[in-house]
């Protein structure tokens, strides 16, 4: 019984860990565009730029809101938005 509770609790960390590195992947990429597009008032990822942003974001099932600091949650949403729509 101890060892299928030691096995659930190390897949548990397994999964915050993986979901962590998405995270922090996430916010590197933004810091990484920014330095490349600073200057403006105004950030305007590139087309790859959104879609490694977004790819990344789907990692973390698009819930970003609280990482996301280039663009709004709303102006991700529609990125999402657009890329279902080309499907």
């Amino acid at each position: 019984m101890l060892r299928w509770f030691c096995v659930a609790l190390h897949l548990l960390h397994e999964a915050g860990a993986a979901r962590q590195d998405a995270r922090i992947r996430f916010l590197k990429a933004q810091v990484e565009i920014l330095r490349r597009t600073l200057g403006g008032n105004r950030v305007i990822p590139s087309p790859d730029d959104r879609a490694r942003l977004l790819a990344i974001g789907q990692e973390l099932d698009h819930d970003i809101a609280d990482v996301i600091g280039i663009v709004t949650p709303r102006t991700y949403c529609r990125w999402i938005t657009v890329i279902r729509a080309r499907r």
